[in-house]
């Protein structure tokens, strides 16, 4: 669906039979669309979804490969037969209710999942995502800004991810309470402002690296205190900083090793007056992980700025 101003135009549908087969004539602009029925990625080979375990033929309502997990009376027979009432997350588990009663379908609850809860399943698939916005302004829930450009342009696939973010004559002020003990209050402004990242190797195995560019800017930012998990963040972490620059340029190098993540930065500015502090320990429930920080940077005419980040896993400790 695209919504444009206060229009609304459908791109793509299809509408599927109960067992998964799209119906005839009943299918517009989805050709490209990769995702299909229960919402898997099709087998670009054969067309079939392409659950975690098994292809699935929507036409005979079968899967096309034997049950792994042994569940039903037939080792080909698809959400218990009952495809209105019944899921398969990953082509070894019908089930009602999905992920918590799963173990009880699949014989040996152990062989596949733990304490009857799937694990995760993620397709990662080359991705090409580019947005503009041109003289555009708003103010909502405590957030205002207006900007003449403003645009991020970004590629990710398994082993390879790039990204760039920029803006021209931006403006932007934010005041938010996180939570009963916590305060998130923000303004800046830039005449140019620019980053590109870049990632080669998988999420948990890669080396990385970002720059960033400013120029004619200023910021102002207070925030920081006990996080209560408003903004999926528990722990502590503080940040002040204010400062105004005619140049600025930071560089971020780092890598991850079995999913832990280290990162250092170091930056300088010319003709700039700035100073700032950034630190902060705290469990980011959005990646599972513990994430340790320290930033700080000062300058007068001349500015340098240095900072380091660790994230660890965590969530196994209780999953």
């Amino acid at each position: 669906v695209l919504i444009k101003d206060t229009s609304v135009e459908t791109l793509a549908f299809s509408d599927y039979y109960p067992f998964g087969m799209p119906m005839p004539n009943r299918v517009s602009g989805a050709n490209g669309y990769r995702y299909a029925f229960q919402g898997q990625e099709k087998d670009p080979e054969t067309g079939k979804e392409a659950f975690e375990a098994r292809l699935w033929d929507g036409r005979i309502g079968r899967w096309l490969t034997y049950d792994p997990a042994g569940a039903g009376f037939s080792p080909y027979v698809g959400m218990s037969n009952n495809p209105i009432n019944t899921i398969d997350p990953d082509g070894r588990c019908p089930c009602d209710v999905c992920p918590e009663n799963c173990g009880d379908y699949a014989g040996d609850p152990n062989q596949w999942y733990e304490d009857g809860i799937l694990d995760e399943v993620v397709i990662v698939a080359p991705r090409y995502t580019e947005n503009i916005s041109e003289f555009d302004y708003g103010a909502k829930n405590g957030h205002a800004y207006a900007h003449v450009l403003k645009g991020n342009i970004e590629y990710d696939s398994k082993y390879l991810g790039a990204s760039t973010n920029f803006s021209f004559l931006s403006a932007d002020a934010k005041f938010n309470l996180n939570g009963r003990f916590a305060l998130d209050a923000t303004a800046e402004a830039s005449f140019f402002k620019e980053d590109v990242s870049l990632r080669l190797g998988t999420d948990d195995f890669n080396v990385n690296g970002k720059g960033e560019f400013e120029f004619l800017s200023a910021n102002a930012e207070l925030s920081g205190g006990v996080l209560t998990g408003n903004d999926g963040r528990y722990g502590l972490a503080a940040k002040a900083e204010a400062g105004a620059y005619t140049v600025k340029a930071d560089v971020t190098g780092g890598f991850t090793l079995f999913g832990v993540e280290v990162d250092w930065t170091v930056g300088v500015s010319g003709l700039s007056a700035h100073a700032g502090v950034h630190g902060g320990i705290y469990y980011d429930e959005t990646t599972g992980k513990l994430v340790i920080k320290e930033v700080a940077h000062l300058g007068l005419g001349v500015g340098a700025k240095e900072g380091i980040n660790i994230a660890i896993p965590v969530r196994w400790l209780w999953d």
